[in-house]
């Protein structure tokens, strides 16, 4: 659902894609994950917290012009359909399943997408603020006036 390079339609516009977010049915499959990335000898960075790893690759992901970035969710792990239902905007709830070779997209996507309209899904963030929580406030409310400012079908 990226946006498109004018000239050529197959080319990811740069600029709104930051990384690449990897979610799992069970904590079983993301530490799995995590095990084999440790393994990879071109990883300049790792930075782990409870709610991910992120790996930072050496090199420029063509798409980002950055180095390339992986982050292995797991605080959220559940099957591919209750994983989208926890994102935050509509127009980010798409995801592809490897083992299964299956996509899967929230069932208004596509209408939100072709509007050219964000659609707010799962605020979740800004819900139940408690002390712990208060930082994501300001990262929720930074990705709402972030996807304001570029085109609504844009997401990371």
């Amino acid at each position: 659902m990226a946006p498109r390079e004018k000239n050529n339609p197959l080319v990811l516009r740069g600029g709104y894609f930051f990384d690449y977010d990897l979610y799992f049915k069970t904590i079983e499959e993301a530490k799995e994950a995590e095990s084999i990335l440790f393994q990879v000898e071109n990883i300049e960075k790792v930075i782990n917290t409870d709610n991910a790893s992120t790996f930072i690759f050496k090199g420029e992901d063509k798409h980002t012009k950055k180095p390339p970035t992986v982050q292995l969710v797991k605080k959220i792990v559940n099957p591919p359909k209750k994983i989208l239902d926890s994102f935050d905007f509509v127009n980010c709830a798409a995801g592809y399943n490897s083992k299964e070779k299956a996509f899967y997209l929230h069932k208004e996507l596509l209408k939100f997408h072709n509007q050219g309209k964000l659609e707010i899904l799962n605020p979740w963030m800004l819900e139940n603020i408690t002390e712990e929580t208060k930082d994501f406030v300001v990262v929720q409310i930074a990705r709402f006036v972030n996807y304001r400012r570029l085109k609504p079908t844009a997401c990371n």
